[in-house]
């Protein structure tokens, strides 16, 4: 009963990182992931990832937004953490920026989704953006989807997807 109600706080109070911390997980001390944070901008080569749409674009019920599940590969030996510095810097996360038809990228502040928890080296796991569609540009012809290091960098090699669909 314990249990369920600790878990229970976790997912629904959203105390992933305070809360959580496993006893045991093979060939990997517990007490180095329930403390994961990203506190130095990575090298290039610790940001190698893939990036890998599924399935259709999917409207909200009031056709008021899309979400487009993506799944992200870790292709490297760093664990990746949205969890950063107190000032929110040097977390991981998917983002997606809006592109005209000619390439340039537009002036938009788009969504971002944090990684639960960690992504282990070589794991992949799945995260949604969800845009709402008032807020696009209203010259949009793309949606780069991409993985980025809060205060640091975009990391290059994102997802493009058309937005005749909308």
């Amino acid at each position: 009963k314990q249990s369920t109600a600790m878990l229970a706080d976790v997912v629904v109070n959203d105390h992933w990182y305070t809360e959580y911390t496993p006893s045991t997980v093979e060939g990997i001390p517990s007490e180095s992931i329930g403390n994961t944070l990203m506190t130095r901008q990575l090298s290039r080569d610790d940001t190698r990832h893939r990036l890998e749409l599924i399935g259709p674009a999917k409207f909200s019920q009031d056709g008021k937004s899309v979400k487009y599940v993506v799944k992200v590969s870790n292709e490297t030996a760093q664990f990746f953490s949205s969890r950063g510095l107190p000032d929110g810097s040097m977390g991981i996360f998917l983002g997606c920026h809006a592109v005209g038809k000619n390439g340039e990228v537009m002036d938009f502040k788009g969504p971002k989704s944090a990684i639960p928890f960690i992504l282990s080296p070589n794991e992949s796991m799945y995260l949604a953006i969800e845009i709402e569609l008032k807020k696009l540009p209203s010259r949009a012809a793309f949606i780069d989807i991409e993985m980025f290091q809060e205060g640091a960098n975009w990391w290059g090699n994102p997802l493009r997807v058309p937005l005749d669909h909308c």
